[in-house]
Parts: structure tokens; sequence; C-alpha cells
């Protein structure tokens, strides 16, 4: 099983990249709601709203 495993890890390509979720939160909510995934867009509203204000308070520290 060992072996097998290993050679899987070793092939060219990837199934999936590495990314940030931080940084692609918006993207991926905004995916949800055109599929359909997000019924009456509350998940991309409650993330929106709380980027905003982390931006408002990131923007507030700095000036």
């Amino acid at each position: 099983m060992e072996v097998h495993s290993s050679r899987l890890d070793h092939r060219p390509g990837a199934a999936c990249s590495i990314t940030a979720p931080l940084k692609l939160g918006q993207t991926v909510r905004a995916a949800d709601l055109l599929l359909g995934r997000d019924p009456n867009s509350m998940r991309y509203l409650k993330y929106f709203r709380a980027a905003e204000k982390l931006r408002e308070a990131e923007a507030a520290k700095g000036a």
C-alpha cells in the first residue's frame, strides 16, 4: 500500500492548486452564489460584510 500511494504522489500535474483561502474567499463565495449553492446570498453577504469591516479597521489602523 505504501508503494502504491507513493507512486500517486509523484504524478505530474496537480488535481488542485495550493492557494490561500483567505485571499480567495470572496471568489469562492461568489462562485457558490452563481452556481446556486448559496440560497438567498446569505454566506456571500456575511463574508462580504466581514471583509469590509476588516478593511475599514486596517485603514483606520494605518491612518
